[in-house]
C-alpha cells in the first residue's frame, strides 16, 4: 500500500494545532507566520481580516497555556503563631485548645488520610501537628532508601505507625519503633487496633523491647484505634508508672 500523504500524517493533538503549516487552504506562507499560529511573518498583513483573527486566536492560546503552567496558589496563613507558606494546607483547627493539623505538599498520598485520622485526638487536646513533606533518603548502614518521618508534633519529630499484627505483636511494636527511629523521629506513635487475638502482655513487652533496643527514642505514644492515647517517656516507663497507664488504656 502507498504511504499516507504528509497532510494525513499530521497529529493536531500532539502539536496543538488545528491544521498543518502547509495546509492547501492556507494562503501562501500563512501557515509559517510568526504573528499568528505559525513561525514566519512574511505572509502577515495587519489589514487582512484573516490575519487579525489568527493573531487574536494565538493571544488567547498563549494566555491559556500560561495559566496552565502556573498552579493555583493557596494563600499564606498563620496558625499557632507560626506562618505557613503556600506549600501548606490547613485541614483541622480546634477552637477550644488551639490544636491544629496542617499538611505540607508532598506528604504521602497513600497514608495522608490515615495520618490525619491518627493525629485528630492529639490536635483536639491542643497539640500542633505538621504532617511534613516526605522523601526517600539513604541512611548509613541500610541498603535501601528510607522514607523520612511523618510529622512534627509541637516542634518535635514524630513518626506514625499502625499495627494489626497479632501473630507477633511484641516483635511488631519493637520493629515499628525501630523503623521510626531510623526515619528520624524521636517520638514514635504506635496506633494499636485490637482483635480477638490481641494480648495485653504482648503489647507491654513490645513497648519494653522498643525502649531497650532503641536508645535514641525518647517517647512512645501508645494509641488505641485512632481514638485514645497516652504519651510515655522512657524514664516514666521504666519507673513502672507508664506500664500501669498503658494497661489502663489497652485493657
Amino acid at each position: 500500500s502507498k504511504p499516507a500523504q504528509k497532510i494525513f500524517r499530521f497529529n493536531p493533538g500532539k502539536v496543538e494545532k488545528i491544521f498543518p503549516p502547509k495546509h492547501p487552504y492556507f494562503p501562501k506562507g500563512c501557515g509559517e507566520c510568526k504573528k499568528g499560529l505559525g513561525a514566519n511573518n512574511l505572509a502577515y498583513s495587519p489589514d487582512n481580516i484573516y490575519c487579525q483573527t489568527c493573531k487574536s486566536v494565538k493571544i488567547c492560546l498563549d494566555r491559556y497555556n500560561h495559566k496552565k503552567e502556573i498552579p493555583h496558589k493557596r494563600p499564606k496563613f498563620i496558625e499557632g503563631g507560626k506562618e505557613y507558606d503556600r506549600t501548606w494546607n490547613r485541614v483541622f483547627k480546634c477552637g477550644q485548645n488551639d490544636g491544629y493539623i496542617v499538611v505540607e505538599d508532598g506528604h504521602g498520598e497513600n497514608e495522608k488520610e490515615q495520618n490525619i485520622n491518627t493525629a485528630l485526638p492529639l490536635a483536639k487536646d491542643g497539640h500542633k501537628i505538621e504532617l511534613v513533606k516526605q522523601e526517600k533518603i539513604h541512611i548509613e548502614g541500610h541498603s535501601k532508601k528510607v522514607k523520612t518521618r511523618d510529622a512534627n508534633v509541637d516542634g518535635e519529630p514524630w513518626e506514625f505507625k499502625i499495627t494489626k499484627n497479632y501473630e507477633n505483636l511484641r516483635g511488631s511494636i519493637k520493629d515499628k519503633v525501630c523503623q521510626g527511629n531510623i526515619q528520624g523521629a524521636t517520638t514514635i506513635l504506635v496506633d494499636i487496633y485490637k482483635n480477638n487475638n490481641f494480648k495485653l502482655s504482648d503489647a507491654i513487652t513490645g513497648i519494653d523491647d522498643a525502649f531497650i533496643f532503641n536508645p535514641n527514642v525518647e517517647k512512645i505514644c501508645v494509641m488505641l484505634e485512632s481514638q485514645k492515647y497516652v504519651i510515655i517517656s522512657k524514664k516514666y516507663w521504666f519507673e513502672g508508672s507508664g506500664q500501669n497507664v498503658v494497661n489502663d488504656l489497652l485493657k
